[in-house]
């Protein structure tokens, strides 16, 4: 049961609701986005405490975020059907799944976009330094490296796993920056 303090939270709060929509960009029916938003509002009030040291709306605005977001998980998981290899996939021939899967020709164009992809890679992975490069090579599998964890790259460099970590994040933001500017 909600107090009469919680529910003055609600009331006052129902901004957020919106706020956070637009905040995600979410693109869904706006009316069960504003019911979702509002059993998240009303659980945030019912568990809000000030003495924690929290703003009012930040930590509605947290609440209302994550109800949304687990909501679209719950309603955009997958459903998977059962099928045969051996299954007709179209009506007019009898052109099976297995067929398809068996056709080992060459894809030129796939083949050329992964080699121009690689080159491209390879042109902004050339505007970082040795050991940001070296981490982002491992920690992504690229130009055929072993994929290493943060603690197996800090190993090798001789650095400790947060400074991997923090060399990681900035050589990303500048990778980021690098495609921005092209």
């Amino acid at each position: 049961m909600m107090s009469e303090e919680q529910a003055k939270l609600v009331i006052e709060n129902q901004r957020l609701i919106s706020l956070m929509i637009k905040k995600l960009k979410i693109k869904w029916d706006y009316e069960e986005l504003l019911e979702i938003g509002m059993t998240g509002l009303c659980k945030g009030a019912l568990r809000y405490d000030s003495s924690k040291g929290y703003a009012v709306s930040t930590y509605l605005s947290k609440c209302i975020a994550n109800e949304l977001i687990m909501h679209l998980r719950k309603i955009s998981k997958p459903t998977y059907k059962a099928i045969s290899l051996d299954e007709n996939i179209t009506d007019t021939d009898n052109l099976t799944l297995l067929d398809v899967l068996e056709d080992k020709r060459v894809n030129i164009e796939r083949e050329t976009e992964q080699t121009l992809l690689v080159i491209e890679i390879n042109k902004l992975l050339s505007k970082l330094d040795e050991k940001e490069r070296s981490i982002i090579v491992h920690k992504y599998e690229l130009n055929g490296a072993k994929r290493l964890t943060q603690d197996e790259v800090a190993v090798a460099l001789g650095i400790s796993q947060s400074y991997v970590s923090r060399i990681e994040k900035r050589a990303l933001k500048k990778l980021r920056k690098f495609m921005e500017e092209d």
